[in-house]
């Protein structure tokens, strides 16, 4: 299962950001303060730390801090941190109408996950998805230093694998937590499960993965960055992803690192092929969601 906390983004609300331009940092960052200052209630691991503070590196993030159009969105995946949102989502939203004295319009909304099987390959794209270090030895910052952001074949088979191993660990990771997985796609792979942990069992990972038939068709030409991403250092960022799959994916499905600040978001492509094509490479707004 998955919620969403879609909250207004007024002129008094981005007085609390730096410049008054929010992003994903000090989204997360305003929510951690105003829990303190409020004791709101939501528990560390949502901000990515353990009880005393170091960074959760083991464990699968499963609250994102993003922006929307208009709106700051607080999204989560799987029973435990959805409960989280449920209860103190609430206490939030009062925490930042005590701090800016005025009323903050909150809008929530809830949903399953669900892989189903697609006669004809779908479309979807991720904004933005980081991945690899940047070393000198490591194959994605060399891919994004080389041939002017052109992406060889090999490195779009190999996005393609990075996206189908990110889909089978949240899958786990749902049924670990209790959640049902809808779909053709889905239930197949929770009557396979048996007692041992579903991440060893290699076979049907990659059965899982041929079953979505995920492809990647082109990287935004030029729009590869570099950001920080806490203490995991600098790593490249990529931009306007663009995939194809014979599934259809229903939910909040996340890829790559720097998901807790809504990176490698999976979204459907609403535009046509001919027209994503002609403008991978090109810095394009993202596509509405």
């Amino acid at each position: 299962m998955h919620m969403q906390l879609d909250i207004a983004l007024g002129e008094r609300l981005r007085s609390l950001f730096p410049r008054g331009q929010p992003n994903e940092t000090a989204f997360r960052k305003m929510v951690a303060a105003l829990n303190t200052k409020y004791d709101v209630g939501l528990p560390s691991w949502i901000f990515g730390y353990a009880d005393d503070q170091t960074v959760l590196s083991d464990r699968f993030p499963s609250v994102s801090f993003g922006l929307n159009r208009d709106s700051l969105r607080l999204s989560a995946i799987g029973q435990d941190a959805c409960e989280v949102l449920t209860q103190r989502g609430y206490l939030l939203q009062a925490a930042l109408i005590r701090e800016l004295q005025c009323p903050v319009q909150v809008v929530d909304r809830s949903g399953e996950h669900a892989l189903s099987y697609s006669r004809m390959p779908l479309r979807y794209y991720m904004r933005r998805l980081v991945v690899g270090k940047t070393r000198v030895d490591s194959y994605w910052w060399r891919s994004a230093s080389t041939n002017n952001g052109q992406w060889s074949e090999n490195a779009k088979f190999r996005l393609a694998h990075l996206l189908g191993n990110a889909l089978w660990e949240q899958a786990c990771f749902l049924m670990d937590q209790g959640d049902e997985l809808g779909g053709d796609i889905g239930e197949w792979l929770e009557s396979m499960v048996g007692s041992e942990d579903p991440r060893t069992n290699w076979t049907l990972r990659s059965q899982f993965k041929l079953r979505l038939g995920i492809e990647c068709v082109a990287v935004g030409d030029g729009h590869t960055a570099v950001r920080s991403t806490g203490t995991q250092g600098l790593r490249v960022m990529l931009r306007d992803v663009d995939f194809t799959a014979k599934a259809d994916i229903q939910g909040l499905w996340w890829a790559g690192r720097g998901r807790i600040e809504g990176c490698g978001l999976l979204q459907r492509s609403r535009r046509t092929d001919i027209r994503r094509l002609a403008l991978a490479g090109e810095n394009t707004e993202a596509d509405p969601s």
